[in-house]
C-alpha cells in the first residue's frame, strides 16, 4: 500500500469512527455531513472525497458494526464445545450487542440502505456473524436439510423479540429478554430433533 493509500484509508477511518459515535449516541436522524466532519476534524466537503453520500458512509459503519457484533459473539462461545449451547449463548450475545447498541439495530434493520458500495456489499447483506449461527446449526443437525429453515426460525425469533424490545413495545426487562431467548431457542432446537 502506498503512502497516499494509507493516508486515504486513515482519513476514511476518521469519518467512519465519527459517524459510528454519532449513530450510537444520537441515531441516524441526527447525523449530518457537518456533524461527522466536525467530529472527524475536517471540513464538511472533505467527506465527499471518501464517500459518495451519507448512505455510503452508513454502509461502511454497518460493516464495522457487524464485525463488532461478530467479535462479541465469538468471545461468548470461546470455551463452549456443545453446539446447542453455542447456539443459545451466541444468540444471547448477538441480542445483547443490539440491546446495548439500539441505534445500531435501527440503522441495520430499519434504515433504507441503498446503493451499498460493491466492495462491502457482501459484508453488509450477508455478515460473518450470521454465518457463525449457520456453522453452529450444522454442528448440531449434522448437516440435515432443515438447517436453513431452522436458521431462519431462530433468526426471525431473535430479530422479532429485539424489534419489540428496542422499539419499546415489550414489557420485558433485558434479563427477561435473555431468559426468553434462552428458553425459546432451546425449545425450537429440541423440537427440530
Amino acid at each position: 500500500m502506498s503512502r497516499k493509500e494509507i493516508q486515504e484509508k486513515r482519513k476514511r477511518g476518521y469519518f467512519i469512527e465519527a459517524a459510528k459515535k454519532i449513530i450510537r449516541e444520537e441515531g441516524t436522524q441526527n447525523l449530518t455531513v457537518k456533524k461527522v466532519a466536525d467530529l472527524a476534524g475536517f471540513a464538511p466537503g472533505t467527506l465527499y472525497n471518501y464517500f459518495s453520500n451519507l448512505n455510503a458512509l452508513y454502509a461502511y459503519c454497518v460493516e464495522e458494526f457487524w464485525n463488532e457484533c461478530k467479535i462479541q459473539v465469538e468471545r461468548s462461545v470461546k470455551n463452549i464445545e456443545d453446539p446447542k449451547e453455542k447456539i443459545i449463548v451466541s444468540s444471547n450475545a448477538y441480542a445483547n450487542y443490539f440491546i446495548d447498541n439500539q441505534n445500531v439495530f435501527k440503522l441495520i434493520f430499519l434504515e433504507d440502505l441503498k446503493n451499498v458500495p460493491e466492495d462491502i456489499k457482501e459484508k453488509v447483506y450477508n455478515p460473518e456473524v450470521v454465518k457463525l449461527l449457520g456453522e453452529y446449526l450444522k454442528q448440531l443437525t449434522e448437516g440435515k436439510k432443515e438447517i436453513e429453515k431452522l436458521g431462519n426460525i431462530v433468526a426471525n425469533y431473535i430479530h422479532g423479540i429485539l424489534l419489540f424490545f428496542i422499539m419499546d413495545r415489550a414489557d420485558e426487562t433485558r434479563e427477561e429478554i435473555n431468559n426468553l431467548l434462552k428458553d425459546n431457542i432451546n425449545y425450537i432446537l429440541e423440537s427440530s430433533q
